[in-house]
This record gives C-alpha cells, sequence and structure tokens, in this order.
C-alpha cells in the first residue's frame, strides 16, 4: 500500500481538477456508482463545452467534474451526499484539512485552519465540524468480523506521582487497589488493521461485553484476548444472546 505523506498529497492535487479526480479514485475504486439509486458503472460523464471548465450561474469558474445517472437520470459528483456536498470552500482545502486532522495525534484547532488556509473563523469551525460529524461512527456502520484482538489499559497518571493538592483521597484509593486512571477498552480487526477505543466506567464483563457486542459480529469472528478472567466470564455468560456454543467465537485465545 502506497504511503501518503503530507507533501506527496499536496503534490498530487495541485490543483482543484486533481482533487476532485483524487476523490474519485477514494470513493468509487474508478468505477462511479450512483448516490441517488446506487447503481455502478452505467453512468455518462459530462464532459467540459469546447475542452474548457464550466462556469456557474455566476459567472465564476468551476471544474467540478459531474455525471448523470442512466437509471434515475440524476446528476451527481463525487461530493453528492457527503459532508463536502454544497460547501463552498475549495474541494482540494478539504482534502488537506481532512488529512492534518486524521494524521495528527494532537487534533487540529479552528484557529490553525483559520491561520493556514486563510479561511474565515466561521468557516474554518464549520469544516472541522462537518470532519468531526464525519468521524462519527453511525450505528449501521459495519462490524468487525474476522481475527478481533481485544484488550483494555488504562490512560493518566499514577495518583502517587501527583501533587497533594491534586490527589483525591490517594491514601483511600491506594488501600482499596483502585485507580483514578481511566480505563480504554480497544478492538483491533486484525484484517482491516481498523482500531476501535472506548472509554468504560470500570472493566468488568457488563461493559466490556457491551462494547463487544456494538462492535463484533460475534456469528462470524474469533476473539483474541489476553488470560483475563473478564473474557472468560463474557464467553460463558449468558447475558450475550448472540454468543452461543456453535459460534466461532471464542472465549479466550491465549498467546
Amino acid at each position: 500500500m502506497e504511503r501518503v505523506t503530507y507533501l506527496s498529497l499536496v503534490d498530487k492535487i495541485q490543483t482543484e481538477a486533481d482533487a476532485y479526480v483524487y476523490l474519485e479514485r477514494l470513493r468509487w475504486h474508478g468505477t462511479p456508482v450512483c448516490p441517488h439509486c446506487g447503481s455502478i458503472g452505467d453512468h455518462r460523464f459530462l464532459e467540459f463545452a469546447n475542452g474548457q471548465s464550466r462556469r456557474t450561474n455566476r459567472g465564476t469558474q468551476t471544474y467540478r467534474r459531474l455525471w448523470k445517472c442512466r437509471d434515475c437520470r440524476k446528476q451527481f459528483s463525487v461530493l453528492t451526499k457527503t459532508i463536502m456536498h454544497g460547501s463552498h470552500v475549495p474541494v482540494r482545502t478539504w482534502v488537506l484539512i481532512i488529512f492534518e486532522m486524521v494524521s495528527n495525534k494532537n487534533g487540529l484547532a479552528a484557529r490553525e485552519v483559520e491561520r493556514k488556509y486563510g479561511l474565515s473563523p466561521r468557516t474554518a469551525w464549520f469544516v472541522l465540524h462537518r470532519i468531526r460529524e464525519a468521524t462519527m461512527r453511525e450505528p449501521a456502520a459495519s462490524l468487525f468480523s474476522g481475527v478481533v484482538i481485544s484488550d483494555e489499559t488504562w490512560i493518566g497518571g499514577e495518583p502517587r506521582f501527583r501533587h497533594a493538592s491534586k490527589r483525591l483521597g490517594s491514601r483511600k484509593v491506594a488501600r482499596q487497589g483502585s485507580t483514578e486512571q481511566t480505563p480504554v477498552v480497544s478492538l483491533i480487526n486484525e484484517e482491516a488493521g481498523e482500531v476501535r477505543s472506548q472509554v468504560v466506567a470500570n472493566v468488568n464483563r457488563r461493559n466490556i461485553g457491551q462494547v463487544i457486542r456494538d462492535n463484533v459480529n460475534v456469528a462470524q469472528s474469533v476473539l483474541h484476548t489476553d488470560g483475563s478472567s473478564v473474557y472468560k466470564e463474557i464467553g460463558q455468560s449468558s447475558t450475550i444472546t448472540s454468543w452461543s456454543t456453535t459460534s466461532a467465537v471464542s472465549t479466550c485465545a491465549r498467546e
């Protein structure tokens, strides 16, 4: 798989037309799909008149690549029914901001986008919020299948290393054997390489089981975990009705 960096992306999409072609390759993999009726491939590309770029009703130049479906007779582009649809922000700017946002571990501030891409404060805020909304997984999104790896960790500094003024009952916490850190459960789809992480109140059978039910197709998956007793209880629990003795899911795979 080709590694994409910010500089290589800038070289690929130097113009608006390049940005449209790049998005078409990512979204359609070379075969246009009508977002209105779902038909594949049977579409007519609306060529530019006399080889020139189109102009809008206001007379401004546009490089939008339009297609017309032969089934529903509707026009569409690669932006149709996406977060970029109907936006006056250049497509090239959208692509670069999305790349920066998903690759920056510290996130991206609206003020930074405003300064870097010459957008107004409201436009920069609008773009970032649309991207954040798009990254939220829909309830009907596909579930993990195949080999799924599950593990949990606790994020945050140890209470004993904090200043005394910031420790909330540190002696009691240490005596009870608990922690003030935040527990996070992560699921990894080994084939796709996708990772989904979720904060839980505490690590127990109920919370871990809910995370697995929401993200994994247990009837078509094999769960690999460590030797924690929590996962053994999940596999043997009758509260997870979608798991059965004939399921392909293993309760625990020790490595």
